[in-house]
This record gives structure tokens, sequence and C-alpha cells, in this order.
């Protein structure tokens, strides 16, 4: 197998799928007939989760967000964070791969409350390694018995 690296680069569509599942978050809070104390509450809840997760997921600007996946000769899944943090992970079973996009869903024993998911988008300029790691994940991670829970679904 040969390695697979991913410079890992900020998403516009996440970016955009934030913002319009926000937006329509927000107008379908302020419909409900409830207090306005707790609506507004409930709206900058909204707001500040979506800002957080664009900042972490979409844009990368976070110290703990994900900046480049490889996959090495011997089938290593490493990611390696903004702060220079390398992390061996284990997927989880229910990581999502489809033809464009694939969700790592990510355990580490190191990390008491988890990790953050790693979500990628096919691009263009990505599209070759994108395709590798897609058909690594779905055949040769499973045939070392990794997603072995995968199976069982």
């Amino acid at each position: 197998m040969k390695p697979i690296e991913l410079q890992l680069k900020p998403s516009l569509l996440l970016l955009g799928l934030l913002t319009a599942i926000s937006t329509l978050s927000c107008v379908i809070l302020s419909q409900i007939p409830i207090a306005l104390s707790i609506k507004s509450g409930l709206i900058a809840l909204v707001i500040f989760s979506t800002i957080y997760f664009m900042l972490r997921d979409a844009l990368l600007l976070l110290p703990h967000s994900w900046q480049r996946l490889s996959v090495t000769s011997k089938g290593q899944i490493r990611l390696v964070n903004k702060q220079g943090a390398q992390i061996l992970p284990a997927l989880v079973g229910n990581t999502f791969i489809s033809h464009f996009l694939i969700i790592f869903l990510i355990e580490n024993s190191v990390y008491r409350f988890g990790l953050p998911p790693l979500i990628l988008f096919r691009g263009l300029e990505n599209y070759q390694q994108h395709r590798q790691l897609r058909i690594y994940l779905r055949w040769g991670y499973q045939q070392v018995g990794r997603l072995s829970d995968m199976d069982k679904q």
C-alpha cells in the first residue's frame, strides 16, 4: 500500500452548511411560543456553538483543529492538530464513508473526553488522495479487523 497524505484545508461547503443549519434553527426557535428569555438563551446557544464549530471544523483555526491526516504504508493512521500533537487514533465502527464525504469518529485512550471528529469533503485539489483513503478505509482497514463493528451492521 502506498502512503496517503492529506493536508486539510478550510471547507467553504461545511461553513455554508453550518450557517444554513444554524439560521434555520434560529428561525424555528424564534417561532416557538415560549418565554422570551428562554428563547433568547437558546438562540444565543445555537449561535455560539455554531461559531465554535465553524472555527474548529470548517475554518480549522482552533488549536485542536485537525490539520493533517496520513496513513503509513503499514496502515497506521496518524492525525496532526494545529498545535502539532500527533494522534494515533482508533476509528469507531460507525465512521461514515461515502464517495463525497468521510466522517472519522475517533477514539483514543489518552484523552478523557474524546476527540473531535474529522469531516472530509471530496475536493478537486485532493481528489486522488480522498479516493485512496476511501478505498483503504472501506477495504484495507476492515481486513486488518479494526472496524469489526461495521461488519455487524
